[in-house]
């Protein structure tokens, strides 16, 4: 096997834009790469498209649903090689459906004709009957071509892992061991037929020789046979003239019958009219006089009802204000449990404000006892002054005099800034007590405080829940957007691939589905086909785009409330501080 040509589609990393690998353009091929760029992929495409067996993991018997690109539902492998002088072309493909659920396999084979050149089919009833077709062209299968001519990624040792009797079943297919199987299972074959005809013949003898031993017996036997025969005709005659007869007396005879049968069947429906016609009168005749006896009572009726729907409307309105009583007396449970916490934590505010204040008070005192120590410097300063009267002739009185004059004056000093601190001080903690009495709230006030922090605390904690669903919900909504764009895009490609198989359609005269000529009516079927699969996706594509309308719309709606909740949000944030 050469190979010539591969075309692969949405086939593991490659997509629908891969251009076809065209083996005739060199003899010796060396992929190499990084990893996950698709090298192996090549070499899974071809045997994928051979006989339907890729890379699989340990629980997947069957990989195609693995082999497709992720996003797409459809794979397609188209596969061109050289065999013993001959060229084949293999095209497998494989679509799922827009759930995942069910999928479908396609396998087509054809064989090259140099005459007309164009492609024969191959292809048979059913995929496993074509890829048996394909079998027998190659001559080998998929295990053996990994032990003998291909090796696995990381299966080198493949072969020497089989037991013996695999390997030499895997070397007697690769030796093509197998034909001379095949022509000792024909020879035994024939000659088991041939057998068979002998011993049909000589059975067929014995049974001719002994049918012909009675012969005598049997011409006797016929010539009384044929004058039974004979006699039995005259009879038979006789006999067709009287059933000729007989015959038209029964058809008069059954004429008559169906005119009697058809009197009794009208006689019986009209006895079944009757019977109804009289029952349908009994039952007016009750009913008038039912409805006479409701039109007797229909004042009463009339009073009753208006009396039940009045009773109606007041069941109704008691059951709605006793819903509102349950619903305020829990509200006003909460509302007490909350004021009786609050009330608390003021009281507690309050006697520390009193601390402070009782502290406040006690330095007020010690102020007030400070100033009350000028009187000794007071007494100092006049028995200075004593003594500088009685010693003023003295240098040492004078000395003394001035000492204590200066003593006086910083004495003095000290005093006169002592008490303007004492002052100063003194007029801080009034004016700080004065600030703490008037800004101690009531009760009233506090409570509607309260109140007003706890609905502000409830709005904030609604705001936050709010704006956390509409975070989810945008992102919810961006996920739905980027799926859809998926989809959209895998769409457009499968239908600029379809308009391109219609348009090559109307410039080739072989069919791009099957390979067969293309006369009008096989040209006007597959146009319709393609037609009606490109509109199909058409419909669906416009309908993902309006569905993504509908989602934009709906993003761009819920990122204007997002920025009102930021802005209500921002102006409740310092609603938390104030209750702490």
């Amino acid at each position: 096997m050469v190979p010539v040509e591969l075309r692969l589609t949405n086939f593991l990393s490659y997509g629908t834009a891969a251009p076809p690998l065209d083996f005739e353009q060199f003899h010796v091929a060396c992929l190499s790469g990084r990893n996950g760029q698709g090298k192996s992929a090549l070499l899974d495409a071809i045997t994928w498209a051979l006989w339907g067996e890729g890379r699989k993991s340990s629980d997947n018997r069957k990989p195609d649903a693995d082999l497709i690109r992720i996003g797409a539902q459809r794979m397609q492998v188209e596969f061109v090689f050289d065999l013993e002088g001959e060229r084949y072309r293999v095209v497998r493909a494989y679509t799922e459906s827009a759930s995942g659920k069910t999928s479908r396999p396609e396998l087509e084979f054809h064989v090259y004709e140099a005459g007309t050149g164009q492609y024969r089919p191959l292809t048979a009833g059913s995929l496993r009957e074509t890829q048996a077709q394909i079998d027998r062209v190659l001559g080998i299968d998929y295990e053996t071509f990994i032990n003998s001519s291909f090796l696995l990624q990381g299966r080198s040792d493949e072969f020497t892992k089989k037991r013996p009797s695999e390997r030499k079943q895997i070397l007697a297919r690769i030796l093509n061991l197998g034909k001379y199987d095949r022509l000792a299972d024909r020879a035994r074959q024939r000659e088991r037929e041939a057998a068979e005809r002998v011993q049909r013949a000589e059975a067929e003898i014995e049974r001719l020789k002994a049918a012909l031993e009675p012969e005598a017996s049997w011409r006797a036997e016929e010539a009384a046979v044929r004058e039974q025969i004979e006699a039995a005709g005259a009879r038979l005659e006789g006999a067709r003239q009287a059933e000729t007869g007989l015959a038209e007396q029964l058809a008069t005879l059954e004429a008559r019958a169906r005119e009697a049968e058809g009197v009794r069947t009208a006689l019986r429906k009209l006895d079944e009219e009757r019977a109804a016609r009289e029952a349908d009168a009994r039952t007016l005749q009750q009913r008038i006089e039912q409805a006479e006896a409701l039109l007797a009572r229909s004042e009463q009726i009339q009073r009753d009802y208006d009396r039940y729907e009045a009773l109606t409307r007041e069941r109704d309105d008691l059951h709605t204000r006793g819903e509102l009583y349950r619903g305020f007396d829990a509200q006003l449970s909460q509302k007490e449990a909350d004021l009786k916490d609050r009330r608390t934590e003021l009281e507690k505010q309050i006697d520390r404000f009193r601390h402070t204040l009782e502290t406040h008070r006690a330095a007020l005192s010690e102020a007030i006892a400070r100033l009350g120590q000028r009187e000794p410097v007071r007494a100092e300063v006049k028995a200075a002054r004593e003594a500088r009267d009685r010693l003023g002739a003295l240098e040492d009185v004078r000395r003394r005099r001035e000492a204590l004059e200066q003593r006086r004056q910083q004495c003095q000093s000290r005093l006169i800034e002592a008490e303007s601190q004492l002052k100063g001080r003194l007029q801080s903690l009034q004016g700080q007590i004065e600030r703490e009495v008037a800004h101690l709230p009531d009760r009233e006030a506090l409570e509607r405080e309260c109140d007003r922090l706890e609905r502000a605390a409830a709005e904030r904690a609604d705001v936050e829940s709010r704006l956390e669903r509409t975070t989810q919900e945008g992102q919810q909504i961006r996920e739905a957007m980027e799926k859809l764009r998926g989809q959209i895009e895998s769409r457009e490609e499968e239908q600029a691939r379809l308009q391109e198989d219609l348009d090559r359609l109307h410039r080739v005269d072989v069919c791009p589905t099957c390979g067969s000529d293309l006369t009008g009516p096989h040209r006007a079927e597959v146009a319709a086909r393609l037609q009606g699969q490109i509109d199909a996706i058409a419909e669906a594509v416009a309908s993902m785009r309006q569905a993504l309308e509908r989602r934009a719309a709906e993003r761009l709606r819920l990122r204007e409330a997002y920025q009102t909740l930021k802005a209500r949000l921002a102006q409740l944030e310092g609603v938390r501080e104030d209750l702490g």
